[in-house]
């Protein structure tokens, strides 16, 4: 848990270096004057985006750290489109890193009879989920709020999750290179992700 709240704190403050680096202040009266006949002509541009999420590796029961890297973290690609500051988005990705295109992959001991149990690599370990974000503007970067929904590709009763959140970004030319901060099926992540724009 506490890389989770340290990589909220360099979130923050990744944020707050941008502002002050470009002499942001906020204001309390603005002048404005706008055309009410004019209209904006923005399109909805498409993206992909590559991401690894890493928790801390506890778990539900007791908040003890008890999962190595390739259990606690999952890989996903994103597809979705943007427009002004709101990207909608779909994703795919897979439960963790563990036997990942394995056919059969050691997972532990039987706790009564000490036997090897293994597992295979299929259809019930991936996932998709449709995601919203709304973002703004703070000096370089932009930050951003983000509202997931998704289930696992298996029939299983409660396989659905949501996930919440929030990042920051930085984009140059075609590419943006973001972390976020987000709650995914009831876990603690932090996702460094990389973007590009068609």
């Amino acid at each position: 848990m506490k890389k989770v709240i340290l990589g909220a704190l360099l979130l923050l403050s990744t944020v707050t270096f941008g502002q002050k680096r470009h002499g942001i202040t906020h204001t309390n009266s603005a002048s404005v004057t706008a055309d009410s006949t004019a209209t904006t002509s923005t399109k909805w541009s498409k993206y992909v985006a590559l991401g690894i999420s890493i928790s801390s590796g506890n778990s539900y029961e007791n908040n003890l750290n008890t999962t190595t890297f390739d259990e606690a973290s999952y890989p996903s690609l994103e597809f979705g489109f943007s427009r002004e500051n709101l990207s909608l988005s779909v994703v795919l990705g897979r439960s963790n890193f563990r036997g990942l295109g394995q056919s059969s992959y050691f997972t532990g001991n039987d706790e009564l009879s000490g036997e090897a149990i293994y597992d295979t690599d299929n259809l019930a370990k991936y996932y998709w989920e449709v995601k919203a974000t709304p973002s703004f503007p703070l000096g370089i970067v932009n930050a951003s709020l983000i509202f997931g929904a998704g289930s696992y590709f298996s029939n299983d009763k409660g396989n659905t999750f949501i996930e919440y959140g929030s990042g920051i970004s930085y984009t140059l030319g075609k590419f943006t290179y973001g972390v976020c901060y987000t709650n995914w099926d009831g876990i603690d992540y932090i996702t460094p992700d990389i973007s590009y724009g068609f």
